[in-house]
Formats: structure tokens, sequence, C-alpha cells
């Protein structure tokens, strides 16, 4: 699971993305948030974010549950992104 997170991280800095891990202190839950960087909305944390990120469900090396958010961005950067991956 790190070494995916590790990779999600080196793809963001590239990206103007950012990685933020985020931890409920009161119930313990644990998440990792992928936001773009400089985006026409701020974003906020979780699934209720207005942009409807993507979760993903993966298991740490302890056995805790860790849930990942993959922002969608509102300036359409991952169009660009992919056209540009795939020329």
């Amino acid at each position: 699971m790190f070494a995916r997170l590790g990779r999600l991280w080196r793809r963001a800095r590239r990206q103007r993305w950012m990685s933020v891990a985020v931890e409920n202190l009161a119930t313990g839950a644990r998440g990792v948030d992928v936001l773009p960087i400089d985006d026409l909305i701020r974003h906020e944390f979780g699934e209720g974010c207005p942009c409807g990120p993507k979760v993903e469900l993966h298991h740490d090396q302890d056995g805790a549950d860790v849930w990942i958010h993959v922002h969608a961005s509102l300036d359409g950067r991952e169009v660009r992104e992919h056209a540009k991956a795939h020329a």
C-alpha cells in the first residue's frame, strides 16, 4: 500500500496534484486525499467534495482500512495529461 501511495505522490508532484493523509481522531478512520493544486474550486476532504472524487479502499500493512479519495479537477487537466502521456 505504501508503495502505491509513493507512486501517487510522485505522480502528484509532476502533474500539479498533492496528496494529504488524514485521520479522524474520533473514529480512527484513515485516508488519503489526492487533490488538484490551483483548481477552479476549493476541494473538500473526503467524499463530500463537489467534484465527486473516486473512492478506493486499501488495506494498510497493519491490516487497517485506508480510504483513498482521488479528486477530479474542474479545469480539465486530466484530459490534457492523458493526451500528453499518449502522444
